[in-house]
């Protein structure tokens, strides 16, 4: 029985992740919405700013994929790169005008599909549905630590 269980819960997972990378926000899969959302609002030389470097833990993605992303935007026109004048060893990026044009657009998007999806579900299933998956996260990131 346990064996069905781990092959339902591996199909759902992997049918889940199938969905969220076919969603499109404006011209953007949810990693990149995610990672323009976060640099919404970094400004340059500004003390808060998110770095590229703190972001690849907080969107759970390697560096190399995050750098890529960035290059990828940054060819699109919606970011841009600057030393930091007061730490030369890091690179402060901002969304143009056309990133943060892009990023609204792409999050009225989000919102109404986020919205359709958890109009389907209904308030007592999304709850539940937030509740384990909080759980499952919580137990696997246990397991991982205990290594």
């Amino acid at each position: 029985m346990i064996d069905l269980f781990k092959e339902q819960l591996v199909r759902s997972v992997f049918r889940i992740r199938k969905a969220i990378v076919a969603m499109r926000y404006k011209d953007m899969d949810l990693a990149t919405f995610s990672l323009m959302k976060a640099l919404d609002s970094n400004q340059p030389d500004s003390d808060g700013n998110i770095y590229l470097s703190e972001m690849s833990e907080r969107l759970c993605m390697t560096k190399a994929a995050l750098s890529h992303m960035a290059n990828h935007m940054e060819e699109k026109g919606y970011l841009t790169r600057e030393i930091n004048k007061s730490n030369r060893r890091k690179v402060t990026v901002t969304l143009t005008e056309q990133g943060h044009e892009a990023i609204e657009e792409a999050g009225i998007e989000f919102d109404q599909v986020l919205s359709d999806i958890l109009s389907r579900l209904g308030e007592e299933d999304t709850k539940e549905l937030i509740r384990l998956f909080n759980r499952f996260a919580n137990i696997a990131e246990e397991l991982e630590d205990e290594k």
